[in-house]
């Protein structure tokens, strides 16, 4: 992993650990301007790694990669080659996009969707215009669902608005939702009544990768499609 992101960040300085009692040392010691962190879904929510983070390095922008366990670790062995460079290029991808002067040349649009409980549908419709006006019949269904789910989590915990965007890659999709909330995502309870709020369990079984990047006074949770 240490090769493929020092292939994609050329221009950062790049520090690997093994979990995360070591990259809390390694902030407290080099206060980094980025972080990026590989975790289980088990271990994303309600542990408060952004926040132990943010004592050390208060205005890092922070990338979570969400993983599946072993699929990828600091050091680890038997990762197959292409799975590698997937994580690395969605990771590669969450750290340009925090930055101001870097923009997407692959097409791209955005929205902003109020605090109500119509957003999730707002959004759908938003989604599926664009990726039928891209072409991109193949993911519509999928990026719909994946769409109204973070977007009602958005809006669920922050009660403020939140904005989508999607960049149409090839063959990748990545959708982002912007909120103001702090820290990390919490997992929703199924709801039968309702097409959204089943949580990030959905996100993490439609998206190829997926996983949040924290800013100091908000949030981007992201997530990629292919085919």
């Amino acid at each position: 992993m240490r090769a493929a992101l020092a292939a994609e960040l050329v221009d950062y300085s790049l520090e690997l650990v093994a979990d995360v009692s070591a990259g809390l040392r390694a902030v407290a010691r080099d206060r980094p301007a980025t972080v990026v962190l590989g975790l289980p879904l088990a271990e994303l929510a309600g542990h408060g790694i952004v926040t132990r983070i943010r004592v050390f390095a208060p205005y890092a922008r922070i990338v979570v990669c969400v993983t599946d366990g072993d699929r990828w670790s600091a050091g680890s062995d038997g990762h197959d080659d292409a799975d590698t460079a997937e994580v690395a290029g969605a990771i590669t991808r969450s750290v340009r996009s925090l930055d101001p002067a870097f923009a997407p040349t692959d097409p791209a649009a955005s929205i902003s969707v109020p605090a109500h409980r119509g957003s999730p549908s707002i959004a759908r419709r938003f989604t599926r215009a664009h990726l039928q006006r891209w072409r991109r019949d193949d993911l519509v269904d999928d990026a719909a669902l994946l769409v109204s789910e973070l977007v009602t989590n958005a809006v669920f915990h922050t009660r403020q608005p939140a904005f989508v965007r999607l960049v149409c890659g090839t063959p990748m999709l990545r959708v982002e939702v912007r909120d103001a909330g702090a820290g990390t995502p919490e997992l929703l309870a199924p709801n039968d009544g309702e097409r959204g709020g089943r949580g990030l369990t959905i996100v993490s079984s439609l998206a190829r990768a997926w996983g949040v990047s924290a800013l100091p006074g908000g949030k981007v949770v992201w997530a990629e499609l292919a085919r």
